[in-house]
């Protein structure tokens, strides 16, 4: 009986080492690289928290980080979200140079709605982020954008770079090299 014990015990902490590990976090999808070198894929409709539609500001001049995410998707809102919050907090001097929008993940197949978006959100930024993020925080309600860039897996990040071109392998580290010029 001890071995058995002992046996759960070792099953149950190599599940829990598994799942500290690192998530695998989607770099791009087949419908993005379509467009590597040469624009997006369609951008919007968004909606944004005060339920306003939601406008990229131009994507030329500047490096434009999108991160999609879900309230349900916890290295979304357990090291996505503070990660990029610490990334625009200490890059508030190159604010200039640089733009990042987490797009809330809207499926077809969610029973899910903005009130939600607005209510789980709010609730983040009070429980686990402890803090406003410094970014817009926006919702694809039609998911006409999440199934147009082929956003399946979570998080999922999207570069374009100052041309309006989406970047091959773009996220956070990119850009951070981007912006550091490292």
């Amino acid at each position: 009986m001890k071995r058995l014990g002992w046996s759960i015990l070792l099953i149950a902490s190599m599940a829990l080492g598994q799942t500290s590990q690192p998530a695998h976090h989607p770099l791009n999808t087949p419908e993005m690289a379509k467009h590597f070198g040469h624009g997006t894929p369609p951008i919007g409709p968004l909606t944004d928290l005060n339920h306003k539609p939601f406008h990229l500001k131009p994507l030329k001049g500047r490096w434009t980080l999108l991160y999609y995410w879900a309230d349900w998707c916890v290295p979304c809102i357990e090291e996505g979200i503070p990660s990029l919050t610490s990334f625009v907090n200490t890059h508030q001097a190159d604010k200039a140079k640089f733009q990042v929008v987490a797009i809330r993940f809207g499926s077809p197949h969610e029973n899910f709605e903005w009130k939600d978006f607005h209510a789980k959100t709010l609730k983040l930024e009070k429980t686990v982020w402890h803090n406003v993020p410094p970014f817009p925080m926006v919702y694809d309600e039609s998911s006409q954008m999440t199934t147009a860039w082929g956003i399946h897996e979570l998080p999922t990040y999207a570069l374009i770079d100052p041309h309006g071109n989406l970047v091959r392998g773009g996220n956070l580290e990119v850009l951070r090299t981007k912006i550091d010029g490292k």
